[in-house]
């Protein structure tokens, strides 16, 4: 278990390393992020629902799709770079590997 999160952590380690020099995606995730609380705040009936009651559902909503923009950028990079051929899994070691030193 402990070795399956090192391999974890070193791929995204490399795509937050990856991610925090061009800040692409993190900028468009907050854009995203703070135009769906706002049409969620304009588009709902205020009298329907508490705001305190629907503020968590919104929340986690916008967090999933920000999430999903994000890792679409992530996904985007590996195959523009051609690093997923790269990657390999070894069913007798049970290991994982990037290819990247």
């Amino acid at each position: 278990m402990a070795d399956l999160l090192r391999q974890a952590w070193t791929v995204a380690r490399k795509d937050l390393v990856l991610e925090f020099r061009t800040r692409t995606a993190i900028v468009s995730a907050l854009v995203f992020t703070a135009l769906v609380l706002t049409v969620f705040n304009f588009g709902r009936d205020p009298t329907a629902v508490p705001t305190i009651d629907l503020a968590p559902t919104i929340l986690w909503v916008t967090f999933t799709f920000a999430a999903m923009l994000t890792l679409n950028r992530a996904f985007q990079l590996e195959l523009e770079n051609q690093r997923w051929k790269d990657c390999s899994y070894h069913r007798s070691t049970g290991r994982a590997s990037t290819g990247a030193s």
